[in-house]
């Protein structure tokens, strides 16, 4: 997998876990252990781990004991209980609590096999997923910032999404537009060609797209605006049309 991996280890029976740090460390997973619940909370506070791998029966408290607290600091660390009390109850309880993976020791190499896919694969996931929520937090600062218009309407018309900006522009909240509808403010002179133009984007995706038209203001004025659509319908991180608006200096009535 890409970029190291740094698992925390949790076993009160210290030869057994030698062992398995020494075959994770074989395998190319950077391996830490401690024996104890509270020694694990105090390594997770003060240094990152990608996952924790911990047993079930341990003086004090338990490994789903752990399991709870982890995931009242670090809600997204993957966390494999690799035990060997092995039952129904066991499993459904850990699982009730967010567990990632359960694994049951025992089985020689196979198992230890197991539990380094086991780790890869939880901490993949966990990456992918922490990319896609900085990309969408990415975009919505640059929408958030936008000054044009960026809106995604479906194919029935409706509107999807829109930008923040479009108060600015047209004096309209997002939710009062979305109500509204894309083409109610449309001035009354151009709405014919414009719908007219939606159509043909919806039948022909590489038909030029740009046009210039006028919109109503929400304080009653005409405001000239200059869009460009993009059909994505065939996006399924899309499935809209996208467009971009913007106020425009040219005077003429709409254009083509």
């Amino acid at each position: 997998m890409n970029g190291e991996v740094r698992v925390l280890h949790v076993d009160d029976d210290r030869k057994f876990t030698e062992l398995t740090v020494a075959y994770l460390e074989r395998a190319g997973v950077e391996t830490e252990f401690v024996t104890t619940v509270e020694s694990a909370l105090d390594r997770l506070s003060s240094e990152p781990f990608d996952c924790v791998v911990s047993d079930y029966d341990m003086p004090g408290e338990n490994g789903l004991a752990l399991l709870d607290r982890v995931r009242e600091a670090h809600p997204e660390m993957p966390f494999i209980l690799f035990t060997g009390k092995g039952s129904e109850e066991v499993a459904s309880e850990a699982i009730s609590k967010g567990v990632t993976d359960y694994l049951q020791k025992g089985g020689g190499s196979e198992t230890y096999d197991l539990l380094v896919k086991r780790i890869e694969n939880a901490v993949e996931q966990r990456r992918a997923r922490a990319d896609a929520e900085r990309s969408r937090r990415f975009l919505e600062k640059v929408v958030e910032h936008a000054t044009d218009i960026i809106a995604t309407v479906d194919a029935s018309g409706q509107i999807v999404f829109i930008s923040g900006s479009v108060e600015e522009i047209l004096g309209y909240t997002p939710d009062e537009l979305r109500e509204l509808g894309p083409f109610e403010l449309i001035h009354p002179d151009d709405r014919e060609t414009v719908e007219r133009r939606f159509e043909e984007r919806m039948a022909d995706p590489d038909r030029p797209t740009g046009i210039r038209h006028r919109a109503m203001h929400a304080d009653g004025s005409v405001v000239e605006l200059e869009a460009r659509a993009y059909n994505l319908m065939e996006d399924s991180d899309v499935e809209g049309i996208i467009i971009y608006t913007r106020p425009s200096n040219v005077t003429d009535s709409v254009e083509e």
